[in-house]
């Protein structure tokens, strides 16, 4: 608290009266009691004192009773309505000030504890005793104790104080958590240098003998004698202890520099002292051992590549004194010296030792200062480059420039042979230019010819007008002779004398980009530059291959975009394939159910014909989605004969449509072949396609042959047509991706070529023959199959009336199923509901368990593998029946699982098979 409390306090303390009770009770009996002059004085130089100070101050005795107290002791400390009068006791008006919610009361306090602490606080004569307020301001209080046994009270509002010693102190907690942060070391001593702090990374580099920091206040002076005598630091040799602080101590007083400190560990360490606002000093530290190292072997990788350089090589100082240079500068400037300048000279002294040397041809009448002073000024202002004439014959080029130090270096080159060889170097320019690929002709100002590279004449034609220029001749007459000549290719719309005009023009005006073609289909792209003396430099490229290459990548882009189409609709097919398969499933199922069960004939031979139907539509809608499938090769043995008849199957409707008559004259003892069925049936397919296209607009003239005949090793599929024909100039192209005879809209240009790659792939052949008017002929060879054609087959295995549950999603589907077993003698369950399969295949064994892949509830993956979990026996009877175009994913997992299936539409001698299988009757 200010000075004011101890003045109060000795006022207090020094009264000569006897005081025989409190002062506020001499202060009521003031007017019935006499004071001499003095008390008088001293009571109203208090009372003065009292309402003058700038904060709250109050007079207790020593009951803690109010005696005294000024306003602004009533404002800081009272709320507003409890005003203290001269008598009342400081414990009761506390306690009826915390009751009033003015103060910040601890939860685990009573107003009357508070209290009881706070008196305690007064009477210990505490300083600095923290009074939170609930409107967030902070009150600070302190006691004295006067002579008299009483206790002078101070209060003050301290709230913005406070906060700036909180945000000092956060500040402070700031910069030490930084100062420890630091990468550099960093040390802090007062300004007697004295030790107050350091960093961890000062510690590692400056003092790794010790373990701990010097104690604060430790002398500079000891701590630096201790690091001396720790054997640590490289010590200059001849250096004493006492000449070593010294020197750190000059060092650190004048606040140098950088410095570096070497220690004997190999290390080196940067320190910088500097000046702190108290009048300190702050000493940071920075390992630059490894960037030492690197100048190291830089500086000698330096002078190795000095010494490698064809120029002479020489640097000065940012003094202008010489540093060093390389043995080619002693070559050519100093030979006569045979050795450098020595370190320090000045640039002026070796100007004059050249000078005096006489090795260098001067002007007559020139003075060693006048050329001293000559060539200082160059150096300063960094002149351009200056040849000087030796008086052995030879030039040297030389080229000052400045360094990034503030010095500058000096090149020499020997110049004299270029100089005598200037044809030389145009022979080097022109070998330069005829390596260049593109086609360059110099011209003047009036395009006439000066030179021109190989590439132009090649572009030309080495027999043109333009390629047989002599310099002098005009560029402009001897392109009109070459377009004349009918070397151009001339646009259809515009003539001859408009072309030659525009060309001229074109290579005459500098920056214009112009596109042209020669008759022979070669495309160029020609430029002119303007050059330095008024004429033109005119630049032709040839773009033809790079032209061909854009529309390769154009054409690539389109298949892409076509094959994306056609996955489209590879979706799309299996889509609607699966989407028929339950309906289809359901008719065909029920007709082979009640075949040979009608007794009217009539019936019984419709019923048949419904039969017959479905399974024919089942074998579509199978082939449908074995096309869909984007699945790898599988290769089986089996016969052209059947993927002939069933690429028909698929390709039928068009032909029927149109009318087309389509004969098939298969060899029934074809052997078979080793292939992708789906794939090949995808070529045929695509093939009887295509034939149906070219015979469409014929109607029942139309004609398609269908042929297979064995020829040696090889069966031959023949599909023939008495279309328009292929036209022979493009016979070779057919293959070709994207190229397609048909009208736009009607061909995608990619099904031969599809066609193509499948057939090479089963290390066959697809050729054509056709003639125009007479028809076209396919041919499609495959080797036979060296495996034996036809499987052993033995007499299938009767099963024993078992225990069945079926499960899928479609009620109709469910019911054929189980209608079709139940028939068969099987005691059969289904359900639609995959989790009540489940928690009935939990309940009890089954025989066999079979059930749809695709369901929206639960998946056949996810079903079988609940299964596994919850019923591993019934898991391990179970098999599958999909109607999906299957995906890898699913074909990966039936073939992990080894779980049997079959495919919609069901038939039920593989619907018999699915269940001898599921319950392990047949391996």
């Amino acid at each position: 608290m200010p000075d004011t409390i101890d003045t109060l306090s000795d006022m207090l303390g020094i009264s000569d009266h006897d005081w025989s009770g409190p002062v506020w009770h001499k202060a009521e009996r003031m007017s019935e009691t006499r004071f001499d002059v003095d008390g008088d004085a001293a009571l109203a130089l208090l009372e003065d004192t009292f309402s003058g100070i700038d904060y709250g101050i109050a007079l207790l005795d020593e009951n803690m009773n109010f005696v005294l107290f000024n306003e602004k002791y009533v404002e800081t400390a009272f709320a507003d309505g409890l005003v203290p009068k001269i008598g009342d006791n400081a414990g009761d008006l506390a306690v009826k000030q915390l009751a009033t919610g003015t103060y910040v009361v601890p939860e685990d306090l009573t107003p009357e504890e508070m209290t009881a602490g706070l008196l305690e606080a007064v009477k210990g004569c505490q300083s600095d005793i923290v009074l939170p307020l609930t409107d967030g301001r902070t009150l600070m209080a302190s006691s004295k104790r006067t002579a008299l046994g009483g206790y002078l009270l101070s209060i003050e509002d301290v709230t913005i104080r406070m906060e700036a010693r909180e945000a000092e102190e956060a500040r402070r907690r700031e910069l030490i958590s930084a100062f420890d942060a630091l990468q550099e070391g960093v040390a802090l001593w007062d300004a007697e240098f004295r030790f107050l702090m350091c960093n961890d990374n000062y510690m590692r580099m400056i003092t790794p003998y010790r373990d701990t920091p010097w104690e604060v206040g430790a002398p500079a002076e000891s701590c630096i004698s201790e690091a001396f005598r720790s054997g640590a630091f490289v010590i200059p040799e001849g250096v004493s202890e006492a000449e070593w602080i010294e020197g750190y101590m000059s060092w650190a007083r004048n606040f140098g520099g950088a410095i570096e400190i070497n220690f004997k560990d190999g290390r080196t360490i940067s320190a910088s002292a500097k000046q702190t606002n108290l009048g300190g000093v702050l000493i940071t530290t920075l390992d630059v051992t490894e960037e030492r190292n690197s100048e190291a072997r830089a500086r000698q990788l330096l002078f190795d590549a000095m010494e490698s350089l064809d120029e002479g090589f020489a640097i000065w100082g940012s003094d202008m004194t010489f540093l060093t240079c390389n043995q080619r500068y002693v070559d050519m400037i100093l030979s006569y010296r045979g050795s450098p300048f020595e370190v320090g000279t000045p640039v002026a002294d070796c100007v004059r030792d050249i000078y005096r040397a006489g090795v260098v041809v001067l002007p007559p009448g020139v003075t060693e200062e006048m050329i001293v002073a000559d060539m200082e000024d160059w150096v300063r202002s960094f002149g351009e480059g200056r040849e000087f004439v030796f008086t052995d014959g030879r030039i040297v080029m030389t080229n000052i420039k400045p360094t990034n130090l503030g010095g500058f270096m000096v090149t020499a080159l020997d110049i004299t042979e270029e100089r005598n060889s200037m044809a030389r170097a145009r022979d080097m320019l022109s070998d330069a230019i005829e390596a260049l690929e593109e086609g360059f002709v110099l011209v003047d100002e009036n395009l006439c010819f000066i030179f021109a590279n190989s590439a132009w004449i090649e572009i030309m034609g080495d027999t043109q007008p333009a390629a047989m220029l002599a310099p002098g001749e005009s560029l402009s007459a001897a392109l009109e002779a070459q377009i004349a000549a009918g070397f151009f290719a001339i646009p259809e719309r515009q003539g001859q004398q408009a072309y030659s005009d525009w060309l001229i023009n074109g290579f005459a005006r500098p920056g214009r980009e112009m596109h042209f073609a020669s008759a022979a289909g070669r495309q160029f792209i020609g430029k002119a530059h303007a050059t330095a003396f008024g004429g033109s430099l005119i630049q032709i490229q040839d773009v033809t291959d790079q032209l061909a290459l854009e529309e390769e990548l154009t054409q690539q882009r389109e298949t892409a975009h076509q094959t994306e189409k056609l996955s489209a609709l590879g979706e799309l097919l299996a889509g609607v394939a699966h989407e028929l398969n339950n309906p289809l499933s359901v008719v065909f199922g029920y007709s082979q159910m009640l075949q040979g069960k009608i007794e009217d004939p009539a019936m019984a031979e419709r019923m048949d014909m419904i039969c017959q139907s479905s399974e024919r539509a089942a074998k579509i809608v199978r082939t449908f989605l074995a096309m869909a499938r984007q699945r790898p090769t599988k290769t089986e043995i089996c016969s052209l004969n059947d993927i002939v008849e069933t690429a028909l199957e698929v390709s039928s409707y068009s032909l029927k449509t149109s009318g087309t008559v389509v004969e098939v004259d298969l060899d029934p003892g074809a052997p078979r072949v080793l292939g992708d069925f789906d794939q090949l049936a995808q070529v045929f397919s695509n093939l009887i396609v295509n034939a149906g296209h070219a015979v469409r607009s014929k109607g029942s003239a139309g004609r398609i042959t269908l042929r297979s005949r064995v020829l040696g090793a090889k069966v031959r599929i023949e599909i023939a047509d008495n279309g328009h024909g292929i036209p022979e100039e493009i016979q070779s192209r057919i293959f070709e991706p994207f190229f397609t005879t048909k009208d736009v809209g009607e061909g995608t240009g990619i099904g031969l070529a599809f066609s193509h790659r499948i057939v090479q792939s089963h290390e066959g052949a697809l050729t054509v023959r056709s003639k125009i008017g007479k028809g076209t002929q396919f041919f499609v060879s495959l080797p036979c199959s060296k495996t034996a054609p036809f499987p052993i087959l033995t007499a299938p295995k009767v099963i024993e009336a078992r225990r069945i549950l079926v499960v899928d999603d479609e009620d109709v589907v469910a019911r054929l199923i189980g209608d079709m077993l139940t028939e068969e003698g099987f005691s059969v369950t289904c359900t639609t509901d995959p989790r009540s399969a489940l928690r009935m295949a939990e309940a009890e064994p089954f025989d066999a368990i079979l059930s749809d892949f695709k369901m929206p509830e639960m998946n056949g993956e996810t079903f079988y593998r609940a299964l596994e979990a919850i019923a591993p026996e019934n898991a391990g009877r179970t098999g599958f029946i999909t109607g999906d175009a299957m995906s890898a994913q699913v074909v990966l997992f039936l073939e992990r699982s080894k779980r049997p299936y079959i495919e919609k539409p069901i038939v039920k001698p593989e619907l018999l098979a699915l269940i001898a299988r599921a319950a392990g009757e047949e391996h």
